[in-house]
């Protein structure tokens, strides 16, 4: 599953609109709402998946804290389980983490709900993951027998070497044993980067990250090593030319810088090949780059109006502040074909234009429906935005992704009245990201180490 391009969002200003798009201000709201109110819309956003990334966008904390402080009622997100048993595009996978962690936070509803699930239900091997030690009681312990006959699908072999696996080995033989089965005889370790010819490094088939092979191309300067690198640019592989390209991009040398462009912003077999060239593209200098920016920001070719996004976000200069506000006007916070130029335009006006305010912005991190971006919005703010470590930095403290709740804690006022609070709360739940964790932790700290 992934982009749902056709979701109707409720209005960003209502109370469904919030909690489908996650917001801080939405959770606050509901806890105010009594929970006759409430209720019904939670459900509605459990069993009705509004997330517009299904890989990126979360709501397992926002919902399921939400249905765990107001009392909701899990009889409906059984119902709705069962009613959709196949589940073959995972539109179920939001409801079981809502009952992960209300199981997690002590729910036995919700935990006898998931042990009855884990013995049917096609994601059972992600509610057991994702129980790790909270399914190693006695009653989840009694289910390993059962499950050993499941977890023989080589699919799921991988995820045995972890709780609550390992405790349930003890207890179960075959789970002992295939736990044993799963770890994979020690393999030869390849060659190192620089004990391969360059050749070798351009031509091979290409397998892992680009970068330890860009750095270590871009290293060798003998005479031989510069021949192949210019012979790599005439290759009928992509790939080739694009690591050649890459190499002489961290090199510092541009001549080629036509080439990048053109790899940067056309189709390439294998696409990673576009993306390697790109990156050497945006090393240029910005003499080199504006000028291409500007005339493609405007281009009906998405990879060249997303590369100049990406140019511009380096480079901008006062000449780009009268377009980059059209751009924040003009672009949509609810359509989908939209939303990484909204977040490139927040790139910009983070780190080009810090100080600056854009009286839409704020709007627009309010009416955002791609949760997972909404994190550039808050950054974005967070730089430009004179009220926002009073407003929504505090608000964002509840917000549904956990990168977003970072840039609250670390930007929000503490005088705030329940700012402190939060933190401290933040800062003891076991539930919230460790990296978020740790930094309200410290916010904290800080602020009692600072002489009255």
């Amino acid at each position: 599953m992934g982009d749902r391009q056709a979701f109707a969002y409720a209005p960003a200003r209502t109370l469904m609109g919030k909690l489908q798009r996650g917001l801080g201000s939405g959770f606050l709201e509901a806890l105010a709402t009594p929970p006759v109110t409430l209720h019904p819309l939670l459900v509605a956003c459990i069993t009705n998946d509004p997330r517009l990334d299904c890989h990126l966008d979360d709501r397992e904390w926002f919902y399921g804290e939400l249905a765990f402080r107001s009392g909701l009622p899990v009889g409906p997100i059984e119902e709705y389980l069962v009613d959709e048993a196949s589940d073959v595009e995972e539109m179920t996978l939001t409801a079981l983490w809502v009952l992960v962690h209300l199981a997690q936070r002590g729910a036995d509803a919700a935990d006898k709900i998931l042990r009855g699930y884990v013995t049917w239900g096609p994601h059972w091997q992600s509610v057991v993951g994702d129980m790790g030690v909270a399914a190693t009681s006695a009653a989840w312990t009694s289910l390993a027998g059962v499950l050993a006959g499941r977890a023989s699908d080589a699919d799921y072999l991988h995820l045995l070497d972890d709780e609550p696996y390992t405790t349930w080995a003890t207890v179960e033989p075959a789970i002992a044993a295939l736990v044993s089965r799963q770890r994979p005889p020690g393999r030869s370790e390849a060659p190192t980067l620089s004990r391969r010819a360059t050749s070798d490094l351009l031509d091979a088939p290409f397998r892992g990250p680009a970068t330890p092979i860009v750095e270590e191309l871009a290293r060798r300067d003998s005479k031989e090593d510069d021949a192949a690198l210019l012979a790599s640019l005439r290759s009928r592989s992509a790939m080739t030319r694009a690591l050649g390209l890459a190499a002489l991009s961290k090199r510092g040398s541009f001549e080629y810088v036509e080439q990048m462009a053109q790899m940067a912003t056309t189709g390439q077999h294998p696409p990673y090949a576009s993306r390697i060239a790109r990156q050497a593209l945006l090393g240029a200098p910005a003499e080199t780059l504006l000028p291409l920016a500007r005339s493609w920001r405007s281009s009906r070719v998405w990879a060249r109006r997303n590369t100049a996004l990406e140019i511009l976000a380096r480079h901008a200069t006062e000449e780009d502040l009268g377009w980059l506000e059209g751009l924040i006007r003009r672009t949509s916070a609810s359509r989908a074909d939209q939303r990484f130029v909204l977040t490139e335009a927040a790139e910009i006006a983070r780190d080009r234009f810090p100080g600056h305010h854009f009286p839409l912005l704020g709007r627009r991190f309010d009416a955002f429906t791609y949760s997972f971006g909404r994190r550039f919005l808050a950054e974005a703010l967070a730089a430009t935005e004179p009220s926002f470590s009073r407003t929504r930095a505090f608000t964002s403290l509840w917000d549904c992704q956990a990168d977003v709740r970072l840039v609250g804690v670390g930007h929000v006022a503490l005088d705030v009245e329940g700012a402190a609070e939060r933190l401290g709360e933040m800062g003891a739940d076991p539930l919230e990201r460790s990296d978020v964790r740790v930094a309200a932790e410290q916010r904290l700290a800080a602020r009692l180490s600072q002489p009255v």
